[in-house]
């Protein structure tokens, strides 16, 4: 719970300093400021990041230094809205609304993982794959549909099926009736007057196309959970152009509209850059609401997604198109990134560490028809040497 007073480098092209003359230009500042300077870096408690700010500004202006970073509004509201540490006492309470059998499946470290989602509400459960992550989502789910919520599931579609199957199975709850899984238009839920529905599975492409679901339709959903949410990432590079595809502006608005739980499932946040992260972050913070987390101050989402590339993507010149504009496809600060993620809405464990929890491995066998396979087998042979042989072509007109 304490900031970091750090020099850096000077710019490119300039002749670079040493660690160590950074690390006692730093010390001296700290002195002036009665920091504690006993580590590689002096460091105060947030309560005094004012008091530093105007110090460093005044030294700023006296030529002293040449130049202040502010800290990030997200950095400060990471460790003064730190969230208390959940006991034992707190798991079993707020997952006494769990099915018996789910709560016994559950591993220790699960549970508190569904807890935590369940005390935030605003969580990216990035687990390890492998570490149930599926599991704990339905948890979570299980205690906000007893509360009489309704749930919308955004899953790639070939885990359409799976999703539905797993909540018919842990929540006894809920009948097949109240489960729809949204495979065509056709499978679009009744507006009202219509009974709403209880839990609503689809994929990102069904997402995009059904409007009877968009953020201004007939239905509110209390619970969102998005599974492989990193599959919303956007492009790194200029954060002035519009990164966000459509599909993934749909699933964000309705993650920002969510209350009861907003829960974003995945293994791997961001694969390269962490622009990747930024729209994720920003459904969770609820950026530009009146009531949301003012993470980043700014109303317009290009605006915040610029001030988040200048805190955490290193700029570069780009010289492609408009000569000299900025390009943000680097990193920068990545420990106070984590920092801010861990403390308000990150949570991820990897298997090494929970490997002691975790159930032993099992290896299941599926016996396969012979006959079936083989037609198969033969068949998918028989196509790939049609069109290897360069005779996948149409009919000719001499064939009609």
């Amino acid at each position: 719970e304490r900031f970091r007073l750090r020099c850096l480098p000077r710019p490119r092209g300039e002749p670079r300093d040493a660690i160590e003359t950074l690390r006692g230009q730093a010390r001296e500042l700290g002195r002036a400021t009665a920091m504690d300077c006993g580590g590689d870096w002096p460091t105060f408690p947030v309560q005094r990041l004012v008091e530093v700010e105007r110090f460093l500004d005044a030294a700023w202006r006296r030529g002293e230094v040449r130049g202040v970073r502010k800290a990030p509004p997200a950095a400060v509201a990471a460790v003064r809205s730190k969230p208390s540490p959940i006991t034992d006492a707190d798991v079993a309470d707020l997952l006494r609304d769990v099915p018996p059998a789910l709560l016994e499946t559950l591993a220790p470290f699960q549970r508190y993982g569904a807890a935590v989602a369940l005390r935030r509400r605003r969580v990216l459960l990035a687990d390890e794959m492998g570490a149930g992550k599926t599991m704990q989502a339905l948890a979570a789910l299980a205690v906000v549909l007893h509360r009489g919520a309704s749930a919308l599931i955004v899953c790639p579609a070939g885990c359409r099926a799976m999703w539905a199957h797993e909540v018919e199975r842990w929540l006894p709850r809920l009948t097949p009736r109240d489960i729809i899984i949204v495979r065509s238009s056709l499978d679009a839920p009744a507006p009202p007057p219509a009974a709403p529905p209880r839990v609503v599975v689809i994929s990102f492409q069904m997402l995009e196309r059904l409007r009877e679901l968009d953020v201004d339709g007939p239905f509110t959903f209390d619970a969102v959970v998005v599974d492989e949410a990193h599959a919303m990432g956007v492009a790194v590079g200029r954060p002035e152009v519009e990164a966000e595809a459509p599909r993934t502006k749909r699933i964000l608005a309705l993650v920002k509209r969510a209350r009861a739980l907003a829960l974003l499932l995945s293994g791997t946040p961001t694969f390269s850059k962490p622009l990747s992260l930024f729209p994720l972050v920003d459904a969770l913070a609820r950026g530009g609401e009146d009531d949301g987390l003012n993470w980043l101050p700014a109303r317009r989402v290009a605006e915040r997604r610029l001030q988040f590339c200048r805190h955490f993507c290193g700029a570069r010149r780009y010289y492609g198109g408009r000569r000299g504009a900025a390009a943000y496809d680097a990193t920068a600060f990545t420990a106070e990134l984590h920092a801010i993620l861990g403390g308000l809405w990150m949570l991820r464990r990897l298997k090494r560490d929970v490997l002691t929890q975790l159930p032993p491995l099992r290896r299941v066998v599926h016996r396969l028809d012979d006959a079936a396979t083989e037609a198969r087998v033969d068949e998918a042979q028989a196509t790939t040497a049609f069109h290897a042989a360069g005779r996948a072509k149409g009919r000719s007109a001499a064939a009609y």
